[in-house]
């Protein structure tokens, strides 16, 4: 490995382990939000009843998708912020370079969806247990690590990926910002404009978006839709941020 590669990686090691200690408050906010995701979940994410004059039986789901929308919206916002000029300015204090910073960063929001994914879908459990106290609930069933570790794993990790995804977009829309601030009124507009328009209707294209992903029924190709999505996000931004001025201290 040469003298190049180690002082690179050495240096985003460094901005690593430094973005994680000086930004653990974000992470005080994640507790908090997935607390009030729970509380909004206490009363099931759907319900359905059925019954005759001497039986009636209500079914009520319940599941970590609030809790896993809420962390969504938690990494979306936490990589903007990090891309302000105050966060970015924390860079300063290595002899960096925009890729190193980059590079950093998706370290970090990498590791911040791996927590919220994993404590999201944990929460599901938490959700049932409490239910069963609170409600009375005279039957509770549950997927059990030990019954379907399987399917168990692969709902945390299509949490991690659905949550590392907006953190991808939000990184990416943080930084066009930054290059120019018409972006940051130009994004809301867009966004907006297309969900006014019917954009976020059924076979509009926001809905068509969320479709892509939430409506393919094979993990494997999920995953793979995911990864390459958020990589091309990524790689995007460092390219549109390549040119940007690089300091020295």
């Amino acid at each position: 490995m040469s003298l190049t590669a180690v002082s690179f990686w050495s240096v985003v090691k460094k901005q690593y382990w430094f973005k994680v200690k000086a930004y653990k408050n974000a992470f005080s906010t994640l507790v908090i939000l997935q607390l009030l995701a729970i509380l909004f979940s206490m009363n099931g994410t759907s319900q359905m009843g059925s019954g005759s004059e001497m039986v009636y039986v209500s079914v009520t789901h319940y599941t970590s998708s609030v809790v896993i929308i809420f962390s969504m919206i938690w990494c979306f916002i936490t990589a903007i912020l990090i891309t302000t000029k105050a966060y970015k300015n924390d860079d300063f204090a290595f002899v960096t370079n925009r890729l190193s910073g980059n590079a950093a960063n998706v370290l970090f929001l990498l590791t911040a969806s791996v927590i919220a994914g994993i404590t999201a879908s944990l929460s599901g459990y938490a959700i049932r247990i409490s239910a069963f106290f609170i409600h009375g609930v005279e039957y509770m069933g549950a997927e059990s690590m030990l019954q379907n570790p399987l399917e168990v794993l692969m709902g945390t990790a299509a949490a991690v990926l659905y949550i590392f995804l907006l953190g991808s977009l939000g990184y990416l829309l943080g930084n066009l910002s930054q290059i120019n601030r018409v972006f940051t009124f130009l994004v809301p507009v867009i966004f907006f404009g297309f969900a006014f328009t019917g954009g976020g209707s059924e076979g509009g294209v926001l809905a068509q978006i969320v479709t892509f992903f939430s409506g393919e029924s094979s993990f494997l190709l999920f995953m793979l839709k995911a990864i390459i999505v958020s990589t091309a996000l990524y790689s995007l931004t460092s390219w549109l941020t390549n040119k940007m001025e690089v300091r020295l201290s």
